[in-house]
């Protein structure tokens, strides 16, 4: 049966697009590019307020509770999204997906008042504005460009089928040269589009309790720029001050690593999150109480991000609470990883 919401909300799902942003490629082939993530999404409510957040980011996965509370003053049904960040095997080849799973390659979980509630999944393929969502699915292919068991469903295609999706330029014909002997494979051409929702119901009488969390993408590259000389000058540096924000303490560190092992570049790696924070400020007024925790997951790792307050509460922790917080912009943490020292 469809719910009474559900015209508004997918009116809702479709102004997502706008919000998640598809990862550029970058150009160095030992980097993969992170995919940003977030939180819940609504749209704007005069009624429900975020009387907290706690958010948790690490390496290994992201966590949020949330403590919502209704001042309607009647129960409310609210269409509620988790939008998935757009994938495309050709523009995101470099991209991290956490998991090959299909149905939820970011292994996303959701609780509501500590029960876990089931979510639904709305995925649409996309080829030059085009839907070809029905295409895929009439031909059992997983609408997940970027997932192994795709790639083996298109080479399973008969030859005619195949022909017809690269007229429809759903698919590329591509030479994989490191086989022998060399064979054509179809490479997906389409971008998927994939948000998770439900509609809560909001009661009059008592705050709700949502919980979820899921695998992060993680950009990743061989060695950080942070620490050459004129580093900041050097191309493709210019993002690290706006994005990151590394300060004094970060690169005396660095050079101080440098100077023990008596290198000239800098013995970290990079890992790279990514995290949509500004739409906490789609709920009614600010969010009543903030509390973010960083997780390193190693106590030997640096961590920089733009966010003033954070105190060390730990080997690997870092933590803030703010009040009356009002989300202006996203969060990108860089964690700068210790490289092996060579043999």
């Amino acid at each position: 049966m469809r719910h009474r919401h559900i015209g508004r909300f997918m009116a809702f799902l479709g102004a997502l697009g706008a919000v998640v942003p598809v990862a550029a490629p970058l150009a160095a082939n030992d980097t993969t590019a992170e995919l940003a993530t977030g939180g819940l999404q609504i749209a704007t409510s005069p009624d429900i307020e975020m009387a907290s957040e706690d958010l948790a980011i690490s390496p290994d996965r992201i966590r949020v509770a949330y403590v919502f509370i209704n001042h309607a003053g009647r129960p409310i049904d609210v269409p509620v999204a988790f939008p998935l960040p757009d994938l495309r095997q050709d523009g995101d080849a470099d991209a991290t997906v956490p998991t090959d799973d299909a149905r939820n390659p970011f292994a996303f979980r959701l609780k509501v008042d500590g029960m876990p509630v089931a979510v639904q999944l709305e995925q649409h393929a996309i080829v030059g504005g085009v839907d070809r969502t029905a295409v895929l699915t009439g031909l059992g292919i997983p609408l997940v460009p970027t997932s192994s068991h795709t790639s083996a469903a298109l080479d399973r295609l008969p030859a005619a089928t195949r022909a017809k999706l690269v007229t429809m330029r759903l698919v590329n014909m591509v030479m994989a040269e490191t086989e022998e002997p060399a064979r054509q494979h179809l490479q997906p051409n389409w971008t998927l589009h994939s948000t998770y929702y439900w509609t809560q119901h909001f009661p009059s009488d008592r705050p709700v309790h949502i919980e979820h969390d899921y695998q992060p993408s993680i950009g990743s590259a061989s060695q950080t720029g942070i620490g050459l000389p004129n580093w900041r000058q050097k191309r493709g540096n210019a993002h690290y001050a706006p994005d990151y924000c590394p300060d004094a303490d970060l690169l005396d560190t660095i050079a101080s690593a440098m100077r023990s092992r008596n290198l000239d570049y800098p013995p970290f790696g990079e890992q790279r999150i990514d995290y949509i924070l500004h739409t906490g400020a789609n709920w009614r007024g600010p969010i009543g109480r903030f509390h973010l925790t960083i997780d390193k997951g190693d106590p030997q790792t640096l961590v920089s991000l733009c966010m003033d307050g954070l105190t060390k509460t730990g080997p690997t922790t870092f933590e803030l609470t703010r009040a009356d917080f009002r989300p202006a912009g996203d969060l990108k943490v860089l964690l700068l990883v210790p490289t092996a020292r060579p043999d």
